[in-house]
C-alpha cells in the first residue's frame, strides 16, 4: 500500500510542479499529466482538452474531456 501512497504524493507533486514551472490552473497541469499517462500507456493517440462551464439555478457545471479535433470530425468532440 505504501506504494500506492508514495505514487500519490508524487503525482500530486508533479502537477502543482507544472502548473507552477507551466503558469497553469492545476486542472489544466492535472489533463496534462493523465493525457500524458494515457498516450504512453496507448490507450489514445493523444488528448485535446475540451472545457465547459456554466451557471445553472441549481447551481454550476464542469466538463473536462478529451477527443480529436472537431474540426476534423464533422465539429463533434468524439
Amino acid at each position: 500500500m505504501n506504494e500506492l501512497i508514495d505514487f500519490h504524493h508524487q503525482l500530486i507533486a508533479d502537477i502543482q510542479g507544472d502548473a507552477d514551472a507551466l503558469g497553469l490552473v492545476t486542472v489544466e497541469a492535472f489533463f496534462e499529466k493523465v493525457g500524458d499517462f494515457l498516450s504512453e500507456a496507448g490507450e489514445i493517440d493523444s488528448a485535446h482538452r475540451a472545457f465547459h462551464s456554466s451557471i445553472y439555478a441549481k447551481g454550476t457545471a464542469q466538463i473536462d474531456g478529451y477527443a480529436g479535433d472537431p474540426r476534423e470530425c464533422d465539429g463533434y468532440l468524439a
